[in-house]
């Protein structure tokens, strides 16, 4: 098994923050669904909106955690990281400007070899 590098670890826990968010996010609309401060009047629109964007957020979760696994595989899955990071959670940066340093670190110390 290969040793997870310190990006990796940052991913992981940015992205492990945001899976404990979502849960939570669940559990309070569960456990209160009748609070207006949650919900909009309208309900089956609020209901089908939070669905919408709950399947998105975990799909990009779901890249997010791919991208961090293969984080040192390819740069192409920095750049993924990057992107996510852009326009999804500004966190997933750090993890994917700090796993560019290190592959080109690689790339240098391979290329002089």
């Amino acid at each position: 098994m290969k040793k997870m590098s310190g990006a990796q670890l940052a991913g992981w826990i940015v992205f492990w923050v945001n899976y404990a968010v979502l849960i939570a996010i669940w559990i309070v609309y569960t456990i209160h669904p009748k609070n207006l401060s949650i919900i909009p009047n309208d309900l089956l629109s609020s209901n089908f909106t939070l669905g919408i964007y709950l399947f998105v957020v975990l799909f990009v979760q779901g890249i997010a955690g791919i991208a961090i696994k293969k984080l040192h595989e390819e740069n192409y899955w920095s750049i993924v990281l990057l992107i996510i990071g852009i326009f999804f959670n500004w966190f997933y940066i750090i993890a994917a400007v700090w796993g560019m340093v290190l592959n080109q670190k690689v790339e240098n110390t391979n290329s002089r070899t």
